[in-house]
């Protein structure tokens, strides 16, 4: 009897304590507003990822009015990324989708031959589905070219998709470039031929159809506090430093360039978040080509930063005239799912926690569509955060410290008790 009474109050004391940790070891936490059904979507703001010290170390907890600890589960929104052309124009962009679904497909190349207009490559196309992207492949390092495009039912009546388009290789110091991409608007032809205006044979290799979607993603744009253009002239390259307000998650940087001259230029792309310090560290985000031919933002994996640093190669050519700067980046967002009534509240700013893991993460396909979102309020440090349930029973620690002394002395007496049983 003894040694029940014993195990059961351990179990309750384990019990209280677990309760008391859930939300330990994190430094802030934001009431959450709205909540009117089981689930709901939360965008973090943009003040919270300078707390963050992993893309998880928050969770989702609330208090019951009978003083429990419910903790609601959560996954990380996959509907960053959206096919479509939906949404308003800033938060658009346009990249290479799986081509055809499955990657790209290799043409069927029929003959090659040449006039006193160019060169001809004749393709038959092994697929009945329209496309909008030929990838063109050489041999050759460096050239400047013109190609016309062209499509066919039958090869006897062809149709004219692309003429005087652009396609360059350049390889210098800085590696190799090559444009040689033609877009035009979705067809469907089961011939195709390209004719390339070169005064010698190109070194043709390859060429591979695309279909190419529109993927929008939802960024948020932010506001430049500050930036920084310098070009040196000793290193033959313009830098141009950006702060930010604070620091947020950055996968998209866009150098818009006044010029209107053809120009190709290396361009190094780093961050940092330290601000006091004697030898800022630069850490790198991207290394990309800046070109007239394709004004593409630059995109890369996503980082968390306040301060970004571009230095653009110049050679020996002159330095670009800039004109703005353009920063974007895809904020956390998750759904949540919410089953008991209580006081729920975001908890983050923990270094030790590891990422979660739920049993909803398994079942996607049930989570209900068009979620209403939650707002968060304001930060409070957590340690000073006044919880408005109902207080437990053992709201004082001495209680806990004369149970367990209780504990100690009672399994004293028992052992000396069976010490002296057994002498």
């Amino acid at each position: 009897m003894f040694k029940k009474i014993i195990f059961i109050t351990t179990l309750f004391l384990l019990f209280f304590l677990n309760k008391t940790a859930a939300q330990k070891g994190f430094e802030y936490r934001r009431s959450i507003n709205g909540i009117s059904t089981a689930w709901h979507t939360i965008t973090l703001p943009d003040s919270v990822y300078e707390r963050l010290h992993t893309d998880e170390d928050f969770r989702i907890i609330g208090f019951t009015s009978s003083g429990d600890t419910v903790e609601a589960p959560f996954i990380l929104s996959e509907n960053n990324v959206q096919i479509g052309a939906n949404l308003p124009a800033d938060r658009q962009n346009t990249e290479p989708a799986c081509p055809l679904g499955r990657g790209s497909v290799s043409f069927k190349l029929l003959n090659q031959s040449h006039n006193e207009r160019g060169y001809f490559y004749t393709f038959e196309s092994p697929t009945s589905e329209s496309i909008n992207t030929i990838h063109l492949k050489f041999s050759n390092k460096n050239f400047d070219w013109r190609a016309r495009l062209e499509g066919s039912f039958n090869q006897n009546e062809w149709f004219t998709l692309l003429d005087n388009y652009r396609i360059v290789g350049i390889s210098n110091a800085d590696g190799d470039y090559q444009f040689t991409k033609l877009n035009f608007k979705e067809a469907a032809y089961r011939y195709w031929r390209v004719c390339v205006n070169s005064a010698a044979q190109p070194e043709f290799e390859s060429a591979e159809l695309y279909k190419q979607v529109e993927i929008i993603r939802n960024y948020r744009k932010y506001n430049v506090q500050k930036a920084d253009i310098q070009s040196f002239k000793s290193k033959s390259e313009t830098v141009i430093e950006v702060d930010l307000k604070q620091i947020v998650p950055i996968s998209y940087v866009k150098i818009n360039v006044k010029d209107t001259f053809d120009y190709l230029r290396h361009v190094l792309i780093q961050y940092r978040n330290d601000e006091n310090t004697p030898q800022p560290i630069w850490h790198l985000a991207a290394s990309a080509s800046l070109s007239s031919l394709s004004k593409s933002p630059f995109e890369f994996s996503q980082i968390k930063a306040k301060y970004l640093k571009m230095t653009i190669r110049n050679g020996d050519n002159m330095p670009l005239s800039i004109d703005d700067i353009e920063v974007k980046g895809i904020p956390i967002s998750m759904t949540a799912r919410f089953t008991e009534p209580a006081n729920y509240y975001f908890f983050y700013g923990n270094k030790t926690t590891r990422p979660p893991q739920y049993d909803i993460e398994n079942f996607r396909k049930n989570i209900p569509k068009d979620l209403l979102p939650l707002t968060l309020g304001d930060e409070q440090a957590n340690d000073n955060a006044v919880l408005k349930p109902k207080e437990p029973f053992f709201k004082n620690k001495l209680w806990l410290w004369g149970i367990m002394l209780i504990i100690i002395m009672a399994l004293g007496w028992q052992t000396m008790k069976m010490m002296k049983a057994q002498g």
